[in-house]
């Protein structure tokens, strides 16, 4: 039997030390925000791309967009949207600054904008790459929560 007579204060420090570090016991609420949308992205127009968005609100006053696209010839730019409605509709885009996708030599390509805005948590959206001023894919948007 070994005696740890000389550790025990230790041990209650240490202890002490990982349960403040950890909040003190509080109750952290792990209930996810209303607000996060997925979409599958899909060619339109004979256009072979496809990939997946996903969208969340931010607080109530921003929006977080993320589109990764696949299926792209290597080297094209790429506009993107997001507007109120569904493919094909012609709902109100959604306003703010969203980067140009840049396909790589694998012809994908990625982006992450965050938008000074929220967004309706019950609004239906649709995300559109565009080229050339038509749209190449669309994806509605479909709530995770």
């Amino acid at each position: 039997m070994f005696d740890v007579s000389w550790k025990s204060p230790l041990v209650v420090a240490v202890g002490l030390a990982s349960f403040a570090a950890c909040g003190g016991g509080h109750h952290v609420d792990t209930t996810p925000v209303s607000g996060g949308w997925t979409a599958d992205v899909q060619g339109v127009g004979g256009h072979s791309l496809s990939g997946f968005a996903t969208v969340t609100l931010v607080g109530a006053d921003q929006t977080r967009a993320n589109l990764t696209l696949s299926g792209a010839q290597p080297g094209t730019t790429y506009d993107w949207r997001l507007r109120a409605g569904a493919c094909g509709d012609e709902g109100a885009p959604i306003q703010g600054t969203f980067p140009e996708l840049e396909t790589s030599d694998a012809g994908t390509a990625s982006a992450t904008v965050t938008l000074d805005q929220g967004l309706d948590v019950d609004g239906s959206y649709t995300l559109e790459v565009v080229s050339d001023d038509q749209v190449v894919a669309c994806g509605d948007m479909h709530k995770m929560f």
